[in-house]
């Protein structure tokens, strides 16, 4: 996780539990990118805006690096790419990172720290439009650890903007070097398997070869039949135990229409057996004919055709 300056949203569990994945790894690593560009610290300015951003500001580089940094540092961690992707542009950025015709500047009378050069794709040396300072104050989540007061504690970064004689095309290329192993090393944490994990189209859930959609809207169960059918799928099949776990998981407490009938006996709209159930007590009653998940529990229950509830849609992958 590091020091706060460098922890994703959901790291600091802000807008929800403390929750750290790949993609908080991608998010720290954007942010190292983005202070290296810019050469200022990142958050000197946001930071006590944080809650109520979605991202940084862009920064100021070549379109296809910006986008890749852009995207590891979504505050949304659901839009940020996984590593392979973010590995994948890197690499095809290499090339005109690495050979592009200019040489380090040391000059001492040189009082301006300039931006990384060849990033415009230009040899034009821009200067920053503003100094970075020690006396901004950082607001930090408590978290039961100490926040970072003293900025020396990133002494690579501050050194590099202090002294304008290191080399601009040493600072690039350490970096996308640096990149470049990091995302190789989270790729084989967290992807052993050369096989792509399976996903669904936006929107939608996947388990276990099919795709899930909660649409958080009261409705009597045909409209939510003729609604699921309009995308391919059924109002939503049960078979297992994990699978019912599952769609608890989705519905977010609501009481949820499940695509179970009755005509002379309990069948699935999809037309799949009836495996598995997972009635509450005292249930089905059979002058109803339909049945939903308790909002509480997530058990079934019998319903009638004149109840509305929430529902979700299931279909294969």
């Amino acid at each position: 996780m590091g020091t706060y300056r460098y922890m994703s949203p959901e790291a600091c569990g802000i807008n929800g539990p403390i929750r750290v994945t790949e993609k908080s790894d991608l998010y720290a690593v954007g942010l190292v990118l983005w202070e290296i560009v810019e050469r200022k610290l990142v958050f000197l300015k946001h930071h006590p805006d944080f809650p109520n951003q979605s991202s940084l500001d862009s920064p100021n580089c070549e379109e296809a690096l910006a986008n890749a940094i852009m995207r590891c540092t979504h505050f949304d961690s659901e839009q940020r790419p996984v590593a392979i992707d973010v590995l994948n542009s890197i690499e095809n950025l290499k090339p005109s990172y690495t050979s592009l015709p200019f040489k380090p500047i040391q000059r001492d009378e040189q009082e301006r720290i300039i931006r990384p050069i060849g990033f415009d794709k230009t040899n034009d040396e821009i200067p920053l439009e503003e100094e970075v300072t020690e006396s901004s104050d950082l607001v930090v989540p408590s978290l039961g650890m100490e926040p970072l007061n003293n900025y020396n504690d990133l002494s690579p970064l501050l050194e590099a903007e202090r002294n304008p004689s290191i080399s601009s095309t040493i600072i690039l290329i350490t970096a996308i070097v640096v990149f470049l192993v990091i995302f190789v090393l989270l790729w084989a944490l967290y992807h052993p398997s050369p096989c792509p994990a399976p996903s669904c189209q936006y929107g939608w859930n996947y388990f276990n070869g099919s795709c899930y959609k909660l649409y958080s809207k009261k409705v009597e169960y045909d409209a939510a039949e003729v609604e699921c059918r309009a995308n391919n799928a059924n109002v939503v099949s049960i078979h297992s135990e994990q699978e019912q776990k599952f769609v608890n998981g989705l519905r977010k407490g609501s009481w949820t229409w499940l695509g179970l009938k009755y005509d002379s006996q309990w069948s699935w709209s999809d037309g799949s057996d009836v495996d598995y159930t997972n009635w509450e007590d005292g249930h089905p009653i059979l002058t109803r004919s339909l049945a939903n998940m308790r909002r509480d529990t997530g058990k079934w229950e019998s319903k009638t055709s004149l109840d509305s509830n929430f529902f979700i849609c299931k279909k294969p992958k």
